[in-house]
């Protein structure tokens, strides 16, 4: 789609995205995000990898590394 800008709310389903001027909501599904890092790398995600509220994620992901 060629949005480009900050990720400023999210919701189960879509990524609020801000350019600075305007905010445009996207669906999770229907792209791939392209994500710059801190460290400036960039990481690919997939939509569908990233579906699902917040804190559900965060509490899926835990639990593979609390082995």
């Amino acid at each position: 789609m060629g949005i480009e800008g900050k990720v400023i709310d999210e919701t189960k389903n879509m990524l609020m995205i801000s350019d600075g001027v305007k905010k445009k909501w996207i669906q999770k599904y229907a792209a791939v995000y392209c994500f710059s890092l801190p460290d400036k790398s960039t990481v690919e995600v997939r939509g569908e990898e990233i579906l699902g509220r917040p804190v559900k994620r965060l509490k899926k992901s835990s639990k593979r590394f609390i082995k």
